[in-house]
């Protein structure tokens, strides 16, 4: 049985190799974007059960991206987990605005993510 999909939005290589990594070892299956176009090509193709979407993106921001998401009838039960090294309150709630189920601040614990992925993907038992 395939897992769950997770679109992953970010445009630092390092932070999606990780991220990649520990979610593909978790038993997920993995879609990366970097950019607004790329999701939103993805999201018509097949839209995933979760996107984890990095804040600070080049030429359309995470939280326009996520307000797309919310405002579309096909993705807007879709959960966001917005990523972002802006740890500001006005930041996060700029992030909760647009429609993100939960904001993340980096640096964070990978366990931590983990957590709050697995809390709106539960994976069903081997």
């Amino acid at each position: 049985m395939p897992g769950k999909r997770i679109l992953l939005v970010e445009d630092d290589e390092d932070v999606t190799t990780i991220l990649a990594r520990c979610l593909e070892v978790q038993g997920y299956e993995l879609c990366l974007a970097e950019n607004a176009a790329t999701v939103y090509s993805l999201l018509a193709e097949k839209p995933p059960d979760l996107v984890l979407l990095d804040a600070m993106l080049p030429f359309v921001s995470g939280y326009e991206i996520c307000a797309q998401i919310k405002q579309n009838a096909r993705t807007a039960g879709i959960p966001v987990i917005m990523l972002s090294a802006r740890s500001q309150s006005f930041e996060i709630e700029k992030g909760l605005r647009a429609g993100a189920s939960l904001y993340i601040t980096k640096p964070f614990e990978i366990a931590d993510l983990l957590t709050a992925v697995k809390k709106f993907l539960p994976l069903a038992p081997a």
